[in-house]
């Protein structure tokens, strides 16, 4: 699968990296899910999920080693819980996007640092940006985005913004995606084999669909 890494402030597709933002069309939003691992994130080791859940309040039914029947009453959705003194259990995202001129489907894993907040000095974190596209009647599918770090984090912290609606090709090639299989795998929390994930300060509170 195709992703795109923002480890080191830097987006990485695997062939190409951009320092400063990125131009993405979101065809595909996945809930805000939640993944706990036993061990520190090392950014040399992949590791598998001991528990992990689709949609933040019960442990998905593949999981063999559930930490509670549900989410709000275990151990590791404490703050505190984490050696960093957030959650162990990590809030996170998942995005299947386009880049321009790339007919490729890119997975795009959003730390809960870029998902939740509110806007400030026009900066919105993924949430905000959802509802700003929502009180526009605008499908994330028919803008491009441009996707930003925040020069003030001193861990990888997304904004997003639009930039133009798409043209005719383009947006026929976006809503072609929006159910396509890669796009479907993006989002899906998918463990047979392992991922990495960008570890961050985590906050509660509820998801939104950017293609509503």
């Amino acid at each position: 699968m195709n992703r795109i890494s923002i480890r080191n402030n830097t987006f990485n597709t695997g062939s190409d990296e951009f320092e400063a933002e990125l131009e993405i069309i979101i065809v595909n939003a996945a809930p805000v899910q939640r993944i706990y691992y036993a061990n520190e994130f090392d950014p040399n080791a992949a590791q598998a999920p001991v528990c992990w859940s689709s949609d933040t309040r019960q442990p998905d039914s593949q999981v063999f080693e559930k930490q509670a029947v549900r989410c709000m009453d275990c151990k590791h959705d404490i703050r505190g819980s984490a050696s960093g003194g957030g959650r162990a259990c990590k809030y996170s995202q998942k995005l299947a996007v386009l880049l321009k001129d790339d007919p490729n489907v890119y997975q795009l894993h959003i730390p809960a640092s870029s998902i939740f907040g509110r806007a400030k000095d026009g900066h919105m974190p993924l949430q905000e940006y959802a509802r700003f596209l929502q009180q526009h009647s605008t499908p994330s599918m028919t803008v491009f985005t441009k996707m930003y770090f925040d020069k003030d984090s001193a861990v990888p912290k997304l904004f997003f913004a639009p930039l133009r609606p798409l043209e005719e090709t383009e947006l026929e090639l976006s809503q072609a995606m929006v159910e396509h299989p890669d796009a479907l795998a993006a989002i899906t929390l998918d463990f047979s084999r392992l991922e990495e994930t960008n570890s961050s300060p985590f906050e509660e509170t509820e998801g939104f669909t950017l293609n509503a």
